[in-house]
Formats: structure tokens, sequence, C-alpha cells
């Protein structure tokens, strides 16, 4: 039973998993979203140099673990523009 929430499934190969091993984690994950991925963090510590943004429709920010977002410059760390709907963040 779903209380009469919607569910929906989303295929593997439209998912990115992001490294903290990345040298750029947020060139690298906002280059995922940007071709429409839906984005799963795993544990870890991200540095990033900019925030994550979601840009289409129902995109997914998933955080796995401990995945921890850290401002390198003191900007926010996730941005959802307000024109967008569906997107959802959660994990972190």
């Amino acid at each position: 039973p779903n209380s009469g929430r919607l569910e929906k499934s989303i295929d593997f190969d439209q998912v990115f998993v992001a490294s903290p091993a990345s040298l750029d984690p947020a060139q690298e994950i906002n280059s995922a979203l940007g071709r429409g991925l839906h984005v799963v963090v795993g544990p870890g510590i991200y540095s990033l140099s900019g925030p994550l943004l979601l840009q289409h429709d129902g995109q997914v920010l998933l955080g796995l673990g401990l995945a921890t977002l850290i401002s390198a410059n003191g900007t926010a760390v996730i941005e959802v523009p307000g024109h967008l709907s569906g997107c959802r963040v959660g994990g972190f």
C-alpha cells in the first residue's frame, strides 16, 4: 500500500551515481543533471565549487549514506529553479 502517494520507478540507465573521488564533483553532477539524468550522491564529503542545479521537471537528487555537501565559496549547495515541477531532493 502506498497511502495515496504516486510511485514512479526510474530505469538505472537514467541515473548518474556521483563519487566524492571526482576532482570537480559540482561540474560532474551538473553535467549529468543538464543531460536530464537523475543523480544519486554516494556516501562521502563533496566540496562543491558551485551549487548543484536541477534543470528538468521531475528530476531526482538523492543522497545515500552520509552524503555531505559543502560549499567551497559560501553559496547554496542545491538550487531548484521555481519554474520546475515535480523535482525531488532528499537524503542530505
